[in-house]
């Protein structure tokens, strides 16, 4: 009986039993074997908006077993699918079924995507992926007819996901 530990999901693995008689060593058939990320469950879980600029975002995973990750968190972008190589958090060693959170700031207006990612010997495992998107919001509260027949409206803007007015 042997036991492996931290295999590196994705790798193709060769084994083969032994024995040493003392003389020589004799060799059973070898076989071959592979991890797949897809044993691991890793998920998106909350997101949260904090104000109009910033969002907290959670993940969490199952199966994690052996494996010790070298670097976790998020990353997000604009365009679709968001990779390690744009905006990330950086979280480091990761070994064990937990959650994360991550804080996001600094979002203009618009549309994001967002998953989170586990590194492992150079290689990245995402998460599902959502979009946020963020927005302008404005509202209308008083609107109040003139003497010379025109109307003053009143309102506020509530929002404006860091998009410059003009």
């Amino acid at each position: 009986f042997s036991k492996l530990n931290n295999l590196t999901p994705g790798v193709n693995f060769y084994v083969r039993s032994y024995i040493y008689d003392g003389k020589e060593y004799i060799y059973g058939k070898s076989i071959s074997f592979q991890i797949s990320s897809e044993d691991l469950k890793f998920n998106l879980s909350s997101l949260k908006k904090v104000n109009e600029s910033t969002i907290n975002i959670g993940a969490s995973t199952d199966g994690i077993g052996s494996f010790s990750f070298s670097n976790h968190g998020h990353c997000w972008s604009q365009n679709d699918p968001p990779t390690v190589n744009e905006n990330k958090t950086a979280f480091g060693i990761y070994n064990s079924d937990s959650s994360f959170v991550s804080i996001i700031n600094n979002l203009t207006y618009g549309r994001y995507f967002i998953r989170g990612y586990l590194e492992i010997e150079g290689n990245i495992i995402y998460s599902n992926m959502i979009s946020y998107e963020s927005q302008i919001a404005v509202r209308t509260d008083e609107i109040s007819a003139l003497p010379d027949k025109s109307y003053d409206v009143k309102g506020a803007i509530l929002s404006l996901g860091m998009k410059q007015i003009t």
